[in-house]
């Protein structure tokens, strides 16, 4: 994601979006704009360009020509006067910088009322995210992309649909460069806006690049030793490296800081379990399970909620309870099935519990880190040596 004055380029959809328009590029000219956006300010002959968007194909000047056209017609750029891409005679083209950031940080066009709208589209898409399942995991991306549409300059905003792509229900594979470019845009706003390192984190853990992980999450923590979802992505980090240990600590701290939040107890239940620390493990399901009840007295077709406090119930031993839950989030309209999966195989579902993996692996759950995950999960440990279980981490493993 690149911001180019009033203008958001996602070079992943090829969408240009402002606040009152938005353009689909061609993929030549998306090819152009995203080399010019990655390097505004310098002079890009007519040969580079060629290179970058037809690579391996000869094709004449004309066909540059007529992609800079595009460009410029949907930029609502004139080249007599232009504000965005400039011709340098004799040479080629350049992206104009932006004058000190001025464009990044002005108001959008509308003032302050569209401002608001666009803050109130932005909360609603976190109310849409927090209700669980996958329909909610889309609409609140849909959301968070129109308060984009709205004010490009939104950082947290940028920061909410990084996150929310990173965490649709762990499938794979995630759309790594969008997340990131949506992280960079927020820290060109805003750099010390902590949550935007922590989520670029998650998504360098999620490559296996744990160097660069680390050093965005020390940042992260020393920008925002306050924030719950700072420490509950840093956890996050840890899990894809499976340092499973410093991410229960970041868990639980996580939990600590945000009051009323009940899943990063609940992920820190499991993972306590899967260090074999069952008394830890169980402080953490019971300390959920109020935040959860709460959680579902406010909003009872919560699935992720609903999956949570069946897992709660299950580990502390109230089995009926728990089934009852169970029944309830396998009947949901729109499940997250790896959740699904594991509810099911800690009440001994055998089939629908791999049922649920199965359709979890076939929307794409995989990764450099699935397999190791799905072998220290101790939920599946009833499913082990099952023919089909063991298919099915194959194919994790395969990618």
């Amino acid at each position: 994601m690149h911001i180019i004055g009033d203008w958001v380029f996602d070079p992943h959809s090829r969408y240009l979006s402002s606040d009152a328009a938005k353009h689909r590029l061609t993929p030549k000219a998306a090819r152009v704009l995203l080399a010019l956006v990655q390097e505004p300010g310098r002079v890009w002959s007519k040969s580079d360009l060629l290179d970058a968007a037809w690579p391996e194909q000869a094709v004449g000047e004309e066909a540059l020509t007529q992609v800079i056209a595009e460009l410029r017609r949907a930029l609502g750029d004139d080249f007599r006067r232009p504000r965005y891409l400039a011709t340098v005679y004799k040479t080629g083209y350049r992206l104009l910088p932006r004058p000190d950031d001025e464009d990044l940080h002005r108001a959008p066009a509308g003032g302050w009322a569209a401002d608001l709208e666009a803050y109130g589209t932005y909360l609603e898409a976190l109310l849409t995210r927090d209700a669980g399942g996958l329909a909610g995991a889309q609409s609140a991306i849909e959301l968070f992309a129109t308060a984009l549409r709205m004010n490009p300059r939104l950082a947290v905003a940028h920061v909410g649909l990084a996150e929310a792509l990173m965490y649709i229900d762990l499938m794979h594979p995630v759309e790594i460069a969008r997340v990131q470019g949506h992280c960079r845009a927020a820290l060109s706003l805003d750099g010390g806006l902590a949550e935007a390192r922590s989520v670029h984190a998650v998504a360098c853990g999620y490559q296996g690049d744990y160097g660069a992980a680390t050093d965005l999450i020390t940042r992260a923590l020393t920008l925002g030793p306050n924030s719950g979802a700072v420490f509950y992505q840093a956890a996050r980090t840890c899990m894809s490296a499976m340092a499973l240990r410093p991410a229960a600590a970041m868990l639980e701290r996580a939990a600590s800081l945000s009051p009323g939040e009940p899943h990063a107890l609940v992920l820190a239940g499991k993972v306590r379990g899967m260090l074999g620390d069952e008394p830890a493990s169980i402080r953490n399901y019971a300390a959920a399970l109020p935040r959860l009840n709460a959680r579902l007295a406010e909003c009872p077709g919560d699935f992720r909620a609903r999956a949570g406090r069946a897992r709660c119930l299950q580990a502390l031993g109230r089995r009926e309870e728990a089934a009852v839950d169970m029944d309830l989030a396998h009947v949901h309209a729109d499940p997250m099935p790896y959740h699904l999966a594991c509810t099911l195989a800690q009440n001994g579902r055998t089939e629908a519990a791999l049922e649920a993996l199965e359709h979890t692996v076939d929307l794409g759950w995989r990764g450099p880190f699935a397999r190791p995950w799905l072998d220290r999960d101790r939920d599946f440990d009833t499913l082990r040596g099952n023919r089909r279980f063991e298919r099915l981490a194959a194919l994790v493993e395969g990618g």
